[in-house]
């Protein structure tokens, strides 16, 4: 076995490794928590993975089913988080993001809801006093009666919506949402100063929000699937050692 040029030590030392935070789903659900954060009597809520040929490139999905209990229901959330250590946050920190919603779901969930919210989201935190957490949303529907707005969500502390989206595709065929973003210049954005030490202290988290459904039929259920759901930052070797 040879011995490694002073060349060649550098860039092992130096050079930053490319992270991922094992959130592409190719290895199961051992990374994510599933919770129904509200409407738990109306609802059930699992995650499983599949197994279809046609949905390789979305290995896991999240199902939101209706029983036949209370209605109507005012608000449902439910969320599926990442159960990983926090990290750096960097200025090469990306987010990424894939699913596809089951279109026969979809529609029977644009009879009944008022208003569909898909968001993705994560804590940041600057010397471990600033925290943010920021947040991209998507509106799959919205009617006269509920607009949704950046302001929706100032109930929930430490939120900041940095993207919000109306969904236009088509809904005659599987919806799909592909999705990558720099995190630092939306930090930026927030008119937050990004000196000093900043992390991402948890996982990421993708969630549902569902207002006023008052499902026509039951049992109804939505399905998303979920391909990939991850950031990615450069982490340089020398930090293992700082």
């Amino acid at each position: 076995m040879g011995i490694c040029s002073v060349v060649e030590l550098y860039l092992f030392l130096v050079l930053p490794l490319h992270v991922f935070r094992n959130g592409s789903f190719n290895e199961g659900l051992k990374y994510w928590n599933s919770t129904i954060l509200m409407g738990q009597e109306v609802i059930n809520f699992s995650m499983g993975t599949t197994e279809q040929k046609s949905l390789e490139h979305f290995p896991c999905a999240m199902v939101l089913t209706g029983n036949d209990t209370v209605w109507p229901a005012q608000f449902v959330w439910v969320r599926v988080n990442q159960n990983t250590a926090g990290h750096p946050l960097t200025e090469s920190s990306s987010l990424k993001l894939s699913l596809m919603i089951n279109e026969t779901n979809l529609k029977r969930i644009l009879l009944s809801a008022d208003v569909a919210v898909i968001y993705v989201g994560f804590m940041v935190s600057k010397n471990n006093t600033t925290k943010c957490f920021i947040v991209y949303a998507w509106v799959v529907c919205e009617t006269n009666s509920i607009k949704i707005t950046e302001g929706t969500f100032s109930q929930y502390k430490f939120w900041s919506v940095v993207s919000l989206e109306r969904f236009n595709g088509s809904l005659l065929e599987n919806p799909v949402i592909t999705f990558r973003r720099s995190i630092w210049q939306d930090l930026m954005s927030q008119a937050i100063p990004t000196n000093g030490d900043w992390k991402i202290d948890e996982g990421i988290e993708i969630g549902v929000m569902l207002w006023n459904i008052r499902p026509f039929d039951l049992p109804w259920s939505l399905t998303i699937y979920l391909g990939c759901l991850d950031i990615t930052y450069h982490w340089p070797l020398r930090n293992l050692w700082s």
